[in-house]
């Protein structure tokens, strides 16, 4: 039984610590890093351990429109106001637009985790990232569009897994709150090609997919679990029929169930 943060936290303030404190054993401070993010980051690290929770993220610290906008703009995608019902789009009210294929820093997503584990250290921490369903979702409109996007972006975030599996991270949470829009099985196999290719050759790195916002249930049990996820995390405060695909679950599936609302909407702790 562990608990862990699903989302993010609010940003710490930015007032100094005072002289010595920002200083955490075994920390180094990234090249390019500020301090003030550095202060901010071990104070989001301490708060989670403060409360017990295990592993340890990073709050979404640079993402404060969700871990779906801000993969979709470490991968090169450019927000763009939302012309459609935002409830449409997994839940954002932005949409993002993709100008060419999606790039990828490996070294830059492996640095951001040591600083993380550095900080977190003896406790495990994680990464959280965007689904590619979710990020191809809001960036375009047409399903042909979609799939090729989702599918470029599956590559990309793939290489971004390998590098973590490389550095020994051990967690890594892929949120694709899009599955909730989903509404038939059959449209559920989209989902099936895409992260199976996000995942190919993934071996020692836990990668863990979260369900938020809603239920999945319309996508089938049979259908989620195909993937080779080593857990999955359930909304169900906000989709309580999510209780239907768990209880579905194959016996090697570790899961993780959202039952406590730490704060803001999208801001939840996992038990």
């Amino acid at each position: 039984m562990f608990a862990t943060l699903a989302g993010g936290l609010p940003i710490p303030p930015t007032e100094p610590d005072p002289p010595g404190a920002s200083e955490t054993p075994g920390a180094s401070k990234t090249p390019g890093t500020s301090e003030t993010r550095l202060v901010r980051l071990r104070r989001l690290v301490d708060d989670q351990r403060a409360t017990g929770l295990e592993p340890i993220g990073d709050g979404l610290l640079d993402w404060p429109e969700g871990s779906v906008v801000g993969t979709a703009h470490v991968l090169g995608g450019q927000s763009r106001p939302a012309r459609v019902d935002p409830a449409e789009v997994a839940g954002s009210a932005t949409r993002v637009r993709f100008q060419r294929a999606p790039v990828v820093d490996v070294a830059a997503a492996v640095e951001r985790y040591r600083e993380l584990a550095q900080l977190a250290a003896p406790a495990a921490a994680k990464v959280v990232l965007g689904g590619p369903i979710s990020i191809a979702t809001l960036a375009a409109e047409a399903p042909s569009e979609q799939n090729r996007l989702a599918h470029a972006l599956a590559e990309a975030l793939n290489a971004v897994l390998g590098g973590l599996e490389a550095a020994g991270c051990p967690l890594v949470q892929i949120d694709e709150p899009a599955l909730t829009t989903l509404r038939a099985p059959s449209e559920g196999r989209w989902f099936v090609e895409v992260h199976v290719r996000l995942l190919a050759g993934v071996t020692r790195l836990h990668p863990s997919l979260a369900v938020l916002g809603g239920s999945a249930e319309a996508v089938g049990a049979a259908t989620l679990f195909e993937p080779p996820y080593r857990s999955y995390l359930f909304d169900l405060i906000d989709g309580p029929d999510n209780w239907r695909l768990i209880v579905d679950a194959p016996g090697d599936r570790g899961i993780v169930c959202g039952v406590v609302p730490t704060g803001p909407r999208d801001r939840k702790a996992h038990v």
